[in-house]
């Protein structure tokens, strides 16, 4: 499951690697009415973030969460 999470978060958000970090993108309802299931998400991120790291990161690149607010709002996750 952990590792599920991992790979939703990679394929859905702007991956790039440079150095020794690779970042991951969470576009995620910080705000609005849908926050409550945001910071499931959030949560769930960050722990998945947390065990890619322990076990070596990505070929051995530490992986770096980039969140954005996405208000719950279409517009503003298109523009993130």
């Amino acid at each position: 499951m952990k590792y599920l999470i991992a790979i939703m978060l990679i394929l859905s958000g702007p991956l790039s690697a440079s150095g020794q970090t690779v970042n991951v993108g969470l576009n995620y309802p910080k705000t609005g009415p849908y926050a409550a299931m945001g910071l499931d998400q959030l949560r769930a991120a960050r722990l998945a973030i947390k065990e890619i790291n322990a076990a070596g990161g990505i070929a051995g690149k530490t992986v770096e969460l980039i969140v954005r607010d996405s208000r719950s709002d279409k517009a503003t996750s298109i523009q993130n």
